[in-house]
Parts: C-alpha cells; sequence; structure tokens
C-alpha cells in the first residue's frame, strides 16, 4: 500500500501543478520572446525605411540627369514640359524596400506612407516638376483650384505601368514616364503636398486600388470630407468610378493616410453638378439605345417617334462625349451646362448638348 497514501497523493499533485506552471511559463516566455523579436524586426524594418527615404534627399543634383518629356492636355491646350531627373535620385529611389507597406497593419501602413510622401515631397524630381507646373500656372493666371487640377491632369496623364513586387517612388516614376495606381498617387500626393493642398492618400484594399484625397468643401468621398482624385484616367477632381462607392455587410472601408492640412477645393459644387448632368445622359442613353435599331427600319406608324427618341439618344451621347472629353477643363464644361444666357444661344445654334 505504500505510495498511496495522502502525503503521496500530495506530492503527486504538487508536481502536476509545477509542471503546468512550467509549462504555462514556457509558453508565455515563447509568446514575449516573438513579439519582442517581432517588435524588433519591425522597428529595424522601420529604421532602414527612414534611411532608404531620408537618404533620396541627399541625392545631389550634380550627378548626371536625365531630361525627360511630358505632354498633357489642360483647359484647351497642350503642354510640353522638360524635367531633369537626376540618376543619383533614381538609384537612391530603387534601393528603398517598399513591398511590405501594403501587407502592414493599417496603423504601420499609415506611418510609412505619411513618411514617405512628406520626405519625397522636398525630392530633386518633384521639386523639377512641381517647378515646371507653376510656371504653366503664372503664365496663365490659375487659382488654386485649377491649379490643382492641372497637377492632377500632369499625373493622370503619365502612362500606366506594370504593377512589381516593389512600387516606384516619384523619381522613378517621372524617369520611366508610366507607374501603377500608388505608384502614381504617391507621385500626385507628394506634389500636392508640396504645393500646399490638404492631402490624403486613399488606399481600397478590398478593390486593390490607391487614389488621392484633397480636402474639399463638399462631403467628399463616402463622406470624408475629401474629394476623390483618379490618378490613372482623365477624370474631374471629386468624379468617382461606382465600383469604388460599394457597401454592404461584407464593405470594407478605405483607409484615409492624412498627409498634411492645407489649401482645399472649393470647386466640388461645380463637379458635383457636372456629374448629375453625366449621369442622366447616361441614364437616357441607355434607356434610349434601343430605339436606334427600329428608327433605321423606315416607315411603320411609330417611325416619327422613333426617329425623334433616336435623335434624343444621339444628343446624350454627344453629351456624354463632351463631359468626358473636357474633363481637363472643369469650369468651361459646367458653364456650358449651367449657362441660361449661353444655354439660349446654344440651343439656337442647335448645339448637341444644350438640352443638358
Amino acid at each position: 500500500m505504500r505510495g498511496n497514501g495522502p502525503m503521496a497523493v500530495s506530492e503527486r499533485q504538487a508536481r502536476k501543478r509545477k509542471g503546468r506552471q512550467l509549462a504555462l511559463f514556457t509558453v508565455l516566455a515563447a509568446v514575449a520572446l516573438t513579439v519582442a523579436a517581432s517588435q524588433v524586426s519591425g522597428w529595424i524594418q522601420w529604421r532602414s525605411f527612414v534611411r532608404g527615404v531620408d537618404g533620396i534627399l541627399t541625392a545631389t543634383c550634380e550627378s548626371e540627369t536625365q531630361p525627360v518629356l511630358f505632354g498633357f492636355r489642360f483647359g484647351g491646350r497642350h503642354h510640353l514640359v522638360q524635367v531633369a531627373i537626376s540618376a543619383s535620385e533614381v538609384e537612391r529611389s530603387r534601393r528603398v524596400r517598399t513591398a511590405d507597406i501594403f501587407r502592414l497593419g493599417k496603423a504601420e501602413r499609415d506611418r510609412y506612407f505619411r513618411h514617405l510622401i512628406l520626405a519625397t515631397s522636398r525630392s530633386g524630381a518633384v521639386r523639377a516638376f512641381a517647378d515646371e507646373l507653376r510656371a504653366i500656372r503664372r503664365q496663365r493666371r490659375l487659382d488654386g483650384d485649377e491649379y490643382l487640377e492641372l497637377i492632377a491632369r500632369a499625373v493622370q496623364e503619365i502612362p500606366y505601368g506594370i504593377a512589381i513586387n516593389e512600387f516606384q517612388l516619384p523619381a522613378e516614376v517621372l524617369a520611366s514616364r508610366r507607374g501603377v495606381c500608388s505608384e502614381k498617387s504617391v507621385l500626385l500626393a507628394a506634389l500636392l503636398t508640396r504645393e500646399g493642398y490638404d492631402t490624403a492618400l486613399i488606399i481600397l484594399d478590398a478593390e486593390g486600388h490607391v487614389a488621392v484625397g484633397v480636402g474639399g468643401d463638399g462631403q467628399g468621398f463616402l463622406g470624408t470630407r475629401y474629394a476623390f482624385v483618379e490618378t490613372t484616367a482623365g477624370m474631374y477632381v471629386g468624379q468617382v468610378n461606382q465600383a469604388y462607392r460599394s457597401a454592404g455587410p461584407v464593405f470594407r472601408p478605405p483607409q484615409i493616410v492624412r498627409i498634411r492640412p492645407g489649401e482645399r477645393y472649393h470647386a466640388s459644387a461645380e463637379v458635383d453638378v457636372i456629374i448629375r448632368f453625366l449621369k442622366q445622359a447616361q441614364r437616357d442613353r441607355n434607356a434610349l439605345g434601343r430605339y436606334v435599331e427600329y428608327a433605321s427600319r423606315r416607315g411603320g406608324m411609330h417611325a416619327e417617334r422613333y426617329a425623334r427618341l433616336a435623335h434624343d439618344f444621339a444628343r446624350a451621347s454627344d453629351a456624354i462625349a463632351f463631359i468626358t472629353r473636357n474633363a481637363d477643363d472643369r469650369h468651361r464644361v459646367y458653364l456650358d451646362l449651367t449657362g441660361s444666357a449661353r444655354d439660349r444661344m446654344l440651343a439656337m445654334a442647335g448645339h448637341p448638348w444644350a438640352a443638358y
């Protein structure tokens, strides 16, 4: 019966408790070490990123430069600017590791992008591009809203690039004259920040898209108070692809990385009017499309009605073409669509979009 007494049972229970405590301690120690290692690794990654980005600012203008030409249309005119890009800045930009930024949590990603945009807004390449755009502003006497639209248009017309693991920084985008949404959005955000605008980066994880936000006087994109600026297509400031307005039970709100407060965009009301005209014209065209075929069948009791509806279809199509083709001239489009005296003159001349 030895070993079965109360003392033996008590000793076994004590050993079990110690074993459990030791196992728990081991697990907690392992977790603590893992967290500490992760924090150290994250800190090293952050410091390496900061050194790399800040190193771009030390690139000397005395190094070999590459003259790059950019052409774009704004306000009904074509502009051609030449920007000298430092080979040293491009090389230093290529060394910065960017592949993991979008995999970070939102707080960390916010910190990385804010530092990246604030730093590159002071870089030689962004300064050189901004100097050329500022010269156009002085020449054409553009107000703050028009200048913002000019900057956006210049970036929008940079051709779309190829998405790779490491996204390009502004100097690389300018040197290669192409970029994807994230690359062109960082470039535009850096330009707008440099020129003193209230700027943010808009990250749409669900759609895999990045755009720029500019503080405005309206509700802004999804109530953020930031006007949406698409960088991959020639669109109005505040015009948004409907796919990016999706909402529902699994809706993932965008991440707004606020860079720096500054001058705001005050033409949102005009853009809203233009977009309403555009949507109405699109609805009319969709509804009237089938009548074009009917009108082509000559004769019949409804021939006159079908011809009239086919004419309305053509007029709606012309209005859509006019609005989208002239996105570089927001104020003129607004006046053409809304000016009462102007509308009467257009109607008298049989202007195709007079009714819109």
